[in-house]
């Protein structure tokens, strides 16, 4: 494997979970949805990682950090915007 293909390899994120709620679209997803509480959503996890032992005692925590990707955003062109050169 080339030094360029390890690296790329190397930052790829593989998804664990799927995130499903009732929103179609991204234009009706508030920001700070804390102020909506009636929002709901469900966090399915892939077969592999379904072990109830990993999220025991998750609700001791204050807060819950998800990475997402919106999977229906990729699209031609993507990286020629004004943040393609953007390093996260």
């Amino acid at each position: 494997m080339q030094d360029a293909d390890l690296a790329a390899s190397a930052r790829m994120i593989r998804p664990i979970a799927v995130i499903h709620t009732d929103f179609s679209d991204k234009f009706g997803i508030p920001r700070q949805s804390g102020r909506v509480p009636s929002l709901t959503g469900r966090i399915v996890f892939e077969e592999k990682y379904r072990d109830p032992e990993a999220l025991r005692d998750i609700t001791s925590f204050s807060h819950l950090w998800l990475l997402f990707d919106f999977s229906r955003a990729h699209r031609e062109g993507c990286d020629d915007g004004p943040h393609a050169a953007a390093v996260v």
